[in-house]
C-alpha cells in the first residue's frame, strides 16, 4: 500500500498519509497522491516519495526542518503558518508554487523566494522579517500578507506591478509611499 511509505517516519505524518490514502484504490502509487494536509509532525522524513503532491498543508504542527521538501517539484500550494520554519532554501527549487503560508513562522531571511516567480500569494504576516528587497522579483504576487513585520522599506513592493491586495499593520501604513495612491490596490490595514 502506498500509504506504508512513510511507516517507519514521523508517526502523525503516518497518520496523515494513511487517511489520505483511505477511499483510494489500493495499487494506488505513492505519485499518485496529489494532496496531504498533517495535523501533528515534527517530521517530514519520507515525504519527498510523493512527487505528486500539488497541496500540502502543515500548518500548526512542529515542523522545522522542511529539506525533505525541495524534490516536491509539483507543489503548488504549500502551508506553513504556525510551524517553527526558518530556513527557505529547500524552497527555492520549487519553481510551480503559486501560493505559500508563512505566517507566524520564525521566518527572517526571504532571499531563498527569489526564483519562486509564479507565486502569486504569499503570507509573511508575523514572520521576522525586516526587509522585503528579496520579493521584488515576484512580479505575479497578486496577495501579499505583511502585518505584524518590522519593514521600514517598501519601496521594492513597488515593482510588483500585479499585487491587488496588500495586508500591512496600521503601523506599516505611513511608510507605503508610492503603493498607498497606487490604482487598483486595495491596501488592508490590520492590528495595531
Amino acid at each position: 500500500m502506498a500509504g506504508e511509505a512513510v511507516e517507519r517516519g514521523d508517526p502523525g505524518l503516518c497518520v496523515a498519509v494513511r487517511e489520505a490514502f483511505e477511499g483510494l484504490p489500493p495499487e494506488a502509487r505513492v505519485e499518485s497522491l496529489e494532496e496531504l494536509i498533517v495535523d501533528e509532525a515534527r517530521a517530514l522524513d519520507g515525504i519527498e516519495r510523493f512527487s505528486g503532491l500539488r497541496d500540502l498543508g502543515l500548518e500548526d504542527t512542529d515542523v522545522a526542518d522542511i529539506r525533505p521538501l525541495a524534490g516536491l517539484k509539483n507543489l503548488a500550494r504549500l502551508w506553513l503558518n504556525g510551524t517553527h520554519v526558518s530556513d527557505l532554501r529547500p524552497l527555492s527549487g520549487l519553481g510551480s508554487l503559486t501560493s505559500l503560508e508563512l505566517g507566524d513562522t520564525p521566518v527572517a531571511d526571504l532571499s531563498p523566494l527569489r526564483s519562486l516567480t509564479r507565486l502569486e500569494k504569499l503570507w509573511l504576516s508575523g514572520t521576522r522579517i525586516t526587509d522585503v528587497e528579496p520579493l521584488r522579483s515576484l512580479t505575479g504576487l497578486v496577495t501579499l500578507g505583511l502585518a505584524d513585520v518590522a519593514v521600514a522599506d517598501y519601496r521594492p513592493l513597488e515593482a510588483l506591478t500585479n499585487l491587488q491586495t496588500l495586508v500591512v499593520s496600521r503601523s506599516a501604513s505611513d511608510f507605503l509611499g508610492a503603493l498607498s495612491t497606487r490604482p487598483g490596490l486595495e491596501i488592508r490595514v490590520v492590528g495595531d
